[in-house]
C-alpha cells in the first residue's frame, strides 16, 4: 500500500515516503483489557469480490474501476485478475538499496506481553551497566529473542552447564536459529555472554525487583526506550539481496518442513500462515522481528518499467496519468501519484490503516508469495472504531475524528467480526491487483517474500470526499501529503481538464480563495506590515535563506503549518520572535496567534506566490471558461439534435 502517504510528512507511506513515522502518539490512559479467545474460523469473514476483465474491458483502468465501483465499495476492497496477456516486467536489482522497517509481530496487537516485559528488564539492567544493546543482536539477519535465549539456557541447566557441555546446538534448535546461518553456535555464545550473562548472575530477588521497576514504569506511562512502545520502527539500510536472504531464513524458521524457496509458497495454504501469524500476534510470548521495505519508484526507477514499449494503461506509472484521475494535474508526489514499490517477507504486515485523504488506491503484486488482505468499508467506520476502542483502547485516539494512526495495530479480523464489524478477505497472488476504495480500512500480511507496487488515483467524484478529509485532518492537526488548494489550482490551470471536472472544482476552489483573501485582509487590519511576493524559484526558501518544507509537490518536505501541519500553498506566515529558526504558520493560525499575543505582530512576515488580483482573476477566468465550454457543448449538442 502507498504507505509513503503518511511517512512523507512524519518521517507513512507512505512512503513511505520510505521511512516509518517518528512522531509518537499521545499517551493514553491505560485500561485493563482482557484478550478475547482467538478464533481461526474464517467463515465469519466475507470473501471480497473478484473480477476477471476481458481484453476489451481491460483497456481503460479508471473506466473499468468506475464500472465495478458500486458493487465493490460496500466491501472496501476487491481483487482483479488481469487477462493472461498482461505480463508486465518488474525492474528490480539485487543491489537495490533501501531502508527497511523492523516489524515486531509480538507488539502488533498489544504492546506488552511476557516477552516484552522480560526484555525491558534485561535492557534496563544493561543500561545500568552502560552496555549498549542497539542494534539488536542478530544471527542470519534475524533478531535473537533474548528472553527466549535466557529461558533456553536456564532450562538446560544454566550458563555454566551449557558452556561446559557446549550445548549451543540444542539452544539454537530451541530458538529456531536458521541452520544455514554462519557460525550460529559461536554467535549465540557471544550474544549470551555480552547481553545475558550479567542478567543471569543476578539473584532471583534482584531480577524480581527489576521486573517490578518495569511494571511500575509502565503504570506511570514512562518508557526509557520509546522504540519499545512501537510495533514498527525504522531499521537499517540493506540491498535487496540481503533482504531476500533474511526472508529465506525467516521462512525456514517458521516452516522448516516446507521444501521450496521463499519465493514459492504454492503448496502452503494461506490459512496456515494466518493461523501461525495470529498466534504470535495475540500470545506475545516470543520475540519476532521481520522486515519490510517501501521504495519511491520515481527516484529509483524500479518496479513497472516506464518507457515507450511499456505503455500499457494498467502499468501503474501510466495509470497515474490516466485522464480519468484528477491527480494527474498535481504532478509527481512521492507515495501518492508516484508509485511505491513494496518488498515483504513472511509475516510482513500492513497495519490497519486508511488513506488520510480518503483516496482510493491500487496495488499490483509483481512476484512472490501470496498476500492476505482484510478490508472494512467506509460505512463500517463507527462499528470498527467501537470495536478497536474495546479491544485496543490505548492505541486509538478516541477523542479525535482521525482516530487511527498508521503503523499502529493489527487486530485479528475474527475478533473484529465478533464485535459485529463487517469484514472482507481476499488472497492476492502474483500478477493480480487489489483495489482499495475511498475511506476504506485495510490491513494485510505476507505469506513469504514478495514484490508489489501501489499508487493512488482519484476520479472526479472523490472531490467532496477529499474536501471533507482535508478539513478533518486540519481540525485534528494531522499532516497531509499534498495541499488540496494546490490540487484544485492545478486542475483549474490544466488545459486537459474537462468542463465537468471544472464545474466540480469551482465550488471548492472559490471559497478557499475567498477565505485566503479575507485572511490577508484581517492580518493587515491587525497590523502585519511585512509582506513579500515570491517567485517560483524563491518559494522554496525561508526568509533566512534556508530551504525548508517547500511548496513543491516534488519535494519530500513540503512547507507546512507548525500548528495544524496543513500543507501550505497560497501563502505562509513566519514568526521571527525567536533567535533560532522562524516558526511557520498557515494564515488561520497566524491570525489566531496575533489575536492571542498582539506583541508577535511586529515579528510576523507573510510570503505569498499569487497576489489578491491574481487570485480573483483565476476565479473569474475559471468561471468564464466553464461558461464558454458549457455554451459550446450545448450548441454542439443542439446541432447534433437537428441533424
Amino acid at each position: 500500500m502507498p504507505r509513503l502517504l503518511e511517512s512523507k510528512k512524519n518521517s507513512n507511506p507512505s512512503t513511505e515516503k520510505a521511512e516509518v513515522s517518528n512522531r509518537k502518539r499521545p499517551v493514553a490512559i491505560k485500561r485493563t483489557v482482557e484478550t478475547p479467545p482467538l478464533s481461526y474460523d474464517l467463515s465469519s469473514l466475507i470473501e471480497a469480490p473478484i473480477f476477471h476483465p476481458n481484453e476489451k474491458e481491460f483497456n481503460d483502468p479508471i473506466e473499468y474501476l468506475e464500472k465495478i465501483r458500486p458493487e465493490c465499495e460496500r466491501f472496501g476492497i476487491c481483487r482483479i485478475v488481469p487477462p493472461a496477456s498482461f505480463k508486465p516486467e518488474c525492474q528490480v536489482a539485487d543491489a537495490m538499496r533501501f531502508t527497511a522497517n523492523n516489524q515486531y509481530i509480538h507488539r502488533m496487537f498489544r504492546r506488552r506481553g511476557t516477552n516484552s516485559r522480560k526484555l525491558e528488564a534485561i535492557h534496563r539492567h544493561l543500561r545500568e551497566l552502560n552496555i549498549d544493546y542497539q542494534p539488536a543482536p542478530c544471527i542470519g539477519g534475524i533478531e535473537v529473542d533474548l528472553p527466549g535465549l535466557y529461558e533456553a539456557v536456564q532450562d538446560l541447566g544454566g550458563p555454566g552447564h551449557v558452556l561446559e557441555k557446549n550445548l549451543w546446538a540444542k539452544v539454537a534448535d530451541t530458538l529456531k536459529i536458521p541452520r544455514g546461518a554462519q557460525d550460529r553456535f559461536s554467535k549465540l555464545d557471544t550474544i549470551y555472554c555480552k547481553y545475558l550473562l550479567p542478567y543471569a548472575t543476578l539473584s532471583d530477588d534482584e531480577r524480581s525487583k527489576l521486573l517490578q521497576k518495569v511494571d511500575s514504569q509502565q503504570n506511570r506511562q514512562s518508557i526509557d526506550d520509546e522504540d519499545e512502545d512501537e510495533c514498527i520502527i525504522k531499521g537499517s539500510s540493506m540491498p535487496l539481496s540481503t533482504f531476500y536472504r533474511i526472508a529465506r531464513n525467516t521462512f525456514s524458521v517458521w516452516f522448516p518442513n516446507a521444501n521450496f524457496s521463499a519465493t514459492d509458497t504454492s503448496v502452503l495454504n494461506p490459512a496456515q500462515v494466518e493461523a501461525s501469524y495470529w498466534k504470535l500476534v495475540t500470545r506475545r510470548a516470543a520475540h519476532v522481528c521481520v522486515h519490510s521495505g517501501n521504495i519511491d519508484s520515481g527516484q529509483s526507477g524500479y518496479g513497472f518499467p516506464c518507457n515507450k514499449t511499456s505503455r500499457h494503461p494498467w502499468n501503474l506509472k501510466v495509470l497515474t496519468n490516466n485522464n480519468g484521475s484528477i491527480l494527474r494535474s498535481l504532478g509527481p508526489v512521492a507515495g501518492c501519484t508516484v508509485p511505491t514499490l513494496h518488498v515483504s517477507m513472511l509475516f510482513s504486515s500492513s497495519c490497519w490503516y486508511r488513506d488520510p485523504h480518503g483516496l482510493p488506491w491500487i496495488d499490483y503484486m509483481h512476484t512472490g508469495a501470496d498476500k492476505i488482505w482484510y478490508g472494512v468499508p467506509a460505512l463500517q467506520e463507527t462499528v470498527l472504531k467501537q470495536a478497536m476502542d474495546k479491544l485496543v483502547p490505548d492505541l486509538v485516539k478516541g477523542d479525535k475524528s482521525v482516530w487511527l494512526s498508521s503503523d499502529t495495530v493489527m487486530v485479528p479480523p475474527t475478533m473484529l467480526a465478533d464485535q459485529k464489524v463487517s469484514l472482507s478477505r481476499t488472497v492476492q497472488k502474483s500478477g493480480q491487483f487489489v483495489v482499495v476504495w475511498p475511506r476504506a480500512f485495510t490491513s494485510s500480511l505476507s505469506a513469504g517474500y514478495s514484490v508489489s507496487e501501489s499508487v493512488c488515483f482519484a476520479p472526479v467524484d472523490w472531490l467532496p470526499i477529499g474536501e471533507s478529509c482535508f478539513k478533518e485532518l486540519r481540525i485534528n492537526n494531522e499532516p497531509t501529503v499534498f495541499s488540496l488548494q494546490q490540487l484544485l489550482w492545478s486542475i483549474a490551470h490544466d488545459n486537459r481538464s474537462t468542463v465537468n471536472v471544472l464545474k466540480r472544482v469551482f465550488p471548492i476552489l472559490k471559497p478557499g480563495i475567498d477565505e485566503e483573501i479575507q485572511l490577508r485582509s484581517s492580518l493587515r487590519d491587525f497590523g502585519v506590515q511585512h509582506w513579500k511576493k515570491l517567485s517560483a524559484s524563491e518559494s522554496n526558501q525561508r526568509s533566512d535563506g534556508k530551504k525548508r518544507r517547500l511548496p513543491s509537490t516534488t519535494d519530500e518536505s513540503d512547507m507546512e503549518c507548525d500548528v495544524c501541519q496543513a500543507s501550505l500553498f497560497f501563502s505562509r506566515a513566519e514568526c521571527h520572535s525567536r533567535a533560532d529558526s522562524p516558526v511557520t504558520w498557515c494564515l488561520i493560525h497566524a491570525l489566531q496567534k496575533i489575536k492571542d499575543h498582539p506583541r508577535v505582530t511586529q515579528h510576523v512576515r507573510v510570503f505569498f506566490v499569487h497576489d489578491e488580483d491574481e487570485l480573483r482573476k483565476t476565479v473569474q477566468t475559471l468561471q468564464d471558461h466553464i461558461r464558454t465550454k458549457s455554451l459550446r457543448r450545448s450548441t454542439s449538442h443542439q446541432r447534433s439534435s437537428t441533424l
